[in-house]
């Protein structure tokens, strides 16, 4: 449901395997508000997509 690799992983990170944003923005080296805009783009998108189905 999610395109992008990079979102797909944030998601997992932090819902499955329970890592904090700064957790993963660390492991990712990138900052944490980044790691956010991600996250946010992943749930926009299933949003999209939960409505169109």
């Amino acid at each position: 449901m999610i395109p992008s690799e990079k979102a797909r992983y944030i998601v997992k990170r932090l819902y499955l395997d329970g890592y904090t944003e700064k957790e993963v923005a660390t492991e990712l080296q990138l900052s944490q508000q980044a790691v956010s805009k991600w996250k946010k783009k992943a749930f926009k998108t299933i949003r999209e997509n939960m409505n169109t189905h």
